[in-house]
């Protein structure tokens, strides 16, 4: 990268084709991570729902292992809405999860 105009941002027309395809790939990459995010954290708050729900009301809830069959498809359409293979999109899928359960056990720490 070259020269920065005054506000700290490169200036587009600076950078080479190189850092152009650089960033093109860590911004793709941020925008998959963050729809699995996004889905994972739906995911989740429908299931939380669906607890308190049969906490209160009894009413019947969805098999663990349904609920992990959801979460393969979502990883399975956004490898396929973003045309990478299955192995990347997983190891991304892979790190949410390890975080979501690292934000769960500190919470029984804490809790």
């Amino acid at each position: 990268m070259k020269q920065q105009p005054d506000n700290g941002e490169p200036d587009i027309k600076s950078l080479s084709d190189e850092d152009l395809k650089k960033l093109a790939t860590v911004l793709n990459h941020w925008t998959i991570e963050s729809e699995l995010f996004v889905r994972r954290g739906k995911l989740t708050r429908a299931l939380w729902q669906e607890e308190l729900e049969f906490r209160q009301s009894k009413k019947p809830r969805r098999p663990k292992e349904e609920w992990d069959q959801l979460w393969v498809q979502h990883v399975n359409d956004v490898a396929e809405a973003y045309g990478l293979s299955l192995k990347d999109v997983w190891e991304m899928a892979s790190k949410i999860m390890l975080e979501e359960q690292r934000m769960l056990s500190q919470r029984e720490i804490l809790g």
